[in-house]
């Protein structure tokens, strides 16, 4: 089993587990078994059962695929999806296995909206920032956005 490496504070009320992985060459020697890493998942998985998760971006790449695991590997209690796009939102919705639906809650809203952040996290456990202008020539084309975006609704976030 791998075990947690530390506890990092990152804000009031929260903290960060970091679990290493084993080296590059190990995985790719076939030296680790790959059930080892699984379980050292699935436990990471276990500090969201009974909890109230919002995931900020979660209509995202990585946000779709943060709240489908949850959906099918944790015991969360609740997810809140906060995103700005409300297409998006329609398709999770539309595709939510039986039974999942309940546990789903969907905030249109963006991280540059204080107030609406404060709405959205109101009995909320843990927050998953994953809200982000990712791609760099977008990025490069229109800084100011990606500073209100990446840096300020970070801030609002923490």
């Amino acid at each position: 089993m791998i075990k947690a490496k530390s506890r990092i504070p990152l804000a009031r009320n929260t903290v960060a587990l970091l679990r290493p992985l084993p080296p590059g060459a190990a995985l790719k020697a076939g030296s680790v078994r790959v059930r080892a890493l699984a379980d050292g998942i699935e436990d990471a998985l276990k500090q969201f059962d009974d909890k109230s998760v919002l995931v900020t971006g979660g209509t995202g790449s990585f946000g779709r695929r943060f709240i489908d695991t949850l959906l099918t590997r944790s015991r969360a209690r609740r997810l809140v999806v906060v995103s700005r796009d409300e297409y998006k939102q329609y398709e999770m919705q539309s595709r939510l296995a039986p039974g999942t639906a309940e546990r789903m809650r969907f905030f249109i809203g963006d991280v540059r909206d204080v107030e609406r952040l404060r709405r959205a996290v109101h009995g909320v456990d843990v927050v998953v920032h994953a809200a982000a202008l990712k791609q760099v020539p977008a990025c490069e084309y229109n800084p100011m956005e990606a500073i209100k975006t990446n840096i300020l609704g970070a801030q609002n976030v923490v």
